[in-house]
């Protein structure tokens, strides 16, 4: 775990689909790799390109924790409508606050997540409850994740 002191949180930016991407990959091959199969994590890596983040960047508003020096995205959340579409926080940095800070950003209009399975005990972390699991589609086989709910006290 690398400690970080220089944040600096902000909404997205043009340019910031790089960034997004391989933050994406880092955590899909670091921390989902446990829970999907190849097949399921080629989806995810798939979903989460710079092309695909470029259309994502156009309707929904993403939160950045980036470090002010080097100018890295360590994470970001985005919300469409009331559901949380993308929240990661590098692996290296992971256990900080960043990505609480980076909810608190948003809570307010949160409904629910489709959280991968591992991801589960941080949902739940920050007030999310279980309320069953979804399969979703995909190309040769499906995605399964979990429904979470949260009501913002």
């Amino acid at each position: 775990m690398h400690k970080i002191s220089r944040l600096e949180y902000r909404r997205q930016k043009e340019g910031d689909a790089i960034g997004l991407s391989g933050l994406a990959e880092k955590v899909i091959v670091t921390s989902l790799a446990s829970c999907y199969s190849e097949l399921e994590i080629k989806f995810l890596l798939e979903r989460n390109s710079k092309e695909n983040l470029l259309k994502k960047l156009e309707n929904r508003v993403f939160h950045i924790a980036e470090d002010k020096i080097s100018k890295e995205i360590i994470g970001a959340i985005a919300v469409r409508d009331t559901k949380i579409t993308f929240f990661a926080v590098d692996p290296k940095f992971q256990k900080q606050g960043i990505g609480k800070k980076l909810f608190s950003l948003v809570k307010e209009k949160v409904l629910f997540v489709h959280a991968a399975p591992v991801a589960v005990p941080i949902y739940l972390n920050l007030g999310f409850k279980v309320k069953g699991n979804v399969k979703e589609a995909i190309p040769g086989g499906e995605l399964e994740s979990v429904l979470m709910t949260y009501h913002a006290a």
